[in-house]
């Protein structure tokens, strides 16, 4: 699937802050729903990485990732944030 820019802007926003979290960024979308945006962030644990994705973990990397978009402004207008792992 190719990345659209506000997609790409997301990535590059949030790449730097998520790995130093022990996470990997797997997957961004960004995609409208009536006047917002719906931002759908897939991450998982790095490679390396023992254990599971817990929901504490994700619960943190869901507020590092919506301070960041917030402080980035990665793209105009409200946004509605969907942070998962992958299936």
């Amino acid at each position: 699937m190719v990345a659209t820019a506000p997609a790409q802007r997301v990535r590059q926003a949030l790449d730097p802050v998520v790995g130093p979290l022990g996470l990997v960024l797997e997957h961004v979308e960004v995609t409208r729903a009536g006047s917002r945006s719906v931002v759908r962030v897939v991450v998982d644990l790095a490679e390396d990485a023992t254990g599971e994705l817990d929901l504490d973990r994700v619960a943190e990397v869901t507020r590092v990732v919506s301070d960041t978009l917030d402080e980035a402004d990665a793209f105009p207008g409200h946004y509605t944030l969907e942070v998962s792992t992958p299936v």
